[in-house]
């Protein structure tokens, strides 16, 4: 009986250590203040955002982000690859790049950090910290050339122009 209650209480206790331990990141998603994370864009701008993902938890882990259409991760230099590993406590740049032109809406959330294979944890920003990037379209004209007596204008197709070009 009393081997029982002692089994009873490990459990418990091990519940409850699991279930307060999991309100914890494993890691964190941390944008740099040089680059702000709200950003209105048009078809013609581009834009660069920048986080810092620390392991906090005492494993290493295998990470990468989820693709977001119109945002490209870039790899290069000291930035974080398209797959990295991080362990206990380290460090990498999330160097992301916004292309008006491959948006095809609004982004409200991500980046989303997620593990691979194992668990699929994944994370993102604190709210006020997410990417929330509104996307501004630009009016469109149809210019239709007509030239005058004895004039000609070349090309002589009608075009479709973005406006201010």
């Amino acid at each position: 009986m009393r081997k029982l209650v002692k089994i009873t209480i490990a459990l418990v206790i091990l519940f409850f250590l699991n279930n307060a331990y999991t309100g914890i990141p494993l890691w964190t998603v941390i944008p740099d203040p040089n680059y702000p994370t709200s950003l209105y864009l048009t078809s013609m701008s581009k834009a660069n955002v920048v986080y810092t993902i620390t392991n906090k938890s005492h494993q290493t882990h295998t990470l990468a982000m989820q693709p977001i259409r119109g945002v490209t991760q870039i790899t290069s230099g000291d930035n974080c690859s398209s797959v990295f590993t991080l362990a206990y406590q380290k460090s990498c740049t999330l160097s992301l790049s916004i292309n008006g032109n491959l948006l095809t809406g609004n982004i409200h959330g991500g980046p989303v950090v997620c593990e691979q294979g194992g668990t699929f944890a994944c994370y993102q920003p604190s709210f006020p910290n997410v990417l929330n990037i509104t996307f501004i379209p630009i009016a469109r004209y149809l210019i239709t050339p007509v030239a005058g007596v004895n004039g000609a204008i070349n090309p002589d197709n009608p075009q479709t122009v973005l406006a201010g070009s």
